[in-house]
């Protein structure tokens, strides 16, 4: 699986912030790999890679002090849906992302572990079998997270080095 940028939505102060996931995976032939999106692998996987970031379990990467598990959104699906079937694997223009809940999700390409923004709840992905990819069988995955984003000067996390520390007691 390869992830090509990521995206993310986010609504705070009417700014919104996205990055677009775009990933080729190599399948089984024709077969469709998300007949039940909700429970599909995708979901499960981006949890627990968000797990193992709030554990401490990601090499070189701190705790996070808080992490939520992602639920899905079909507005979130219904988007990349649309966007999965240009067969693009670029970003999508200002169009194609209108009509989520969100007043308009704008885009910034970044590297996955945009994924990781502590306060990302859900996640949406749409497919497509596209031909005009370089290998056969090669199908476009795009998945929208909201809300979160890249805040400047923002971290996605906050670290916990806390429980590392030794405890004290002054008296």
């Amino acid at each position: 699986m390869q992830a090509v940028h990521t995206n993310h939505l986010f609504n705070m102060h009417k700014t919104q912030f996205s990055l677009i996931v775009l990933v080729l995976l190599n399948v089984y032939g024709n077969r469709a790999i998300f007949w039940n999106i909700e429970n599909s692998e995708l979901l499960v996987l981006h949890n627990a890679y968000r797990r193992d970031i709030k554990y401490g379990t990601v090499l070189d990467q701190p705790k996070a002090d808080s992490m939520l598990k992602l639920q899905w959104s079909h507005k979130l699906a219904k988007l990349a849906q649309a966007w999965a079937f240009h067969c693009v694997p670029t970003r999508s223009n200002l169009t194609m992302r209108d009509g989520s809940k969100w007043t308009y999700v704008g885009q910034n390409i970044a590297v996955v572990s945009k994924i990781t923004f502590a306060d990302t709840t859900h996640i949406g992905c749409g497919f497509a079998k596209c031909k005009n990819l370089e290998a056969p069988n090669n199908i476009l995955v795009v998945c929208n997270y909201g809300p979160g984003g890249k805040y400047i000067n923002r971290k996605p996390y906050e670290p916990r080095f806390y429980e590392d520390l030794p405890y004290f007691i002054i008296v």
